[in-house]
């Protein structure tokens, strides 16, 4: 169980490195190209759940991806998946947007699909920093949001669905 640990200070480390070095332009293109590489792998691993076998890579009929273990793809789905938002966030264009928004959905998806617990939990504690970071941010900047408290309650509202899925996701397991 500590591989989970590790891969996330590897993460954490590879992109404290590699942030001291890339630009954010640059950052953006590399962020695009894993968002749009997500979307293939995302519908190769729902293949795998509706057709066992499909694409085995390890052979024992698992879902996994082009990765082989569920576990592995759900780490790339919930970085994909929060990179994203963010991708949505700095979009310049409607169209990006509503990209970005599907991109999402066909993430969160995938992610039920894989049904791992510990994945659950990291978008569980995902949305939870992300939403109390989003209330700071409307709070701080108030006078720039006229409509702050009802998109605080929006997002207080996404966070009770995104608590209510995980939590009856985590029961069938």
């Amino acid at each position: 169980r500590m591989t989970g640990i590790l891969a996330s200070i590897q993460f954490l480390l590879f992109f404290l490195l590699s942030s001291s070095i890339l630009t954010r332009d640059l950052w953006k293109k590399i962020l695009k190209i894993l968002v749009v590489l997500s979307i293939p792998i995302a519908l190769l691993t729902g293949t795998q759940f509706f057709f066992p076998g499909f694409f085995d890579v390890v052979g024992d009929r698992e879902m996994g991806g082009i990765f082989g273990n569920k576990a592995f793809v759900g780490y790339f789905f919930l970085y994909a998946l929060f990179f994203s938002l963010w991708l949505r966030k700095v979009a310049e264009t409607a169209f990006e947007r509503q990209y970005y928004n599907g991109v999402f959905a066909l993430l969160v998806l995938a992610l039920l699909l894989l049904n791992v617990r510990g994945i659950y939990l990291g978008f569980l504690g995902g949305l939870l920093v992300l939403g109390v970071f989003s209330i700071f941010h409307f709070w701080k900047n108030r006078s720039l949001y006229p409509g702050w408290k009802k998109k605080a309650v929006l997002i207080g509202c996404c966070l009770f669905v995104g608590i209510l899925i995980s939590i009856g996701a985590l029961k069938k397991n």
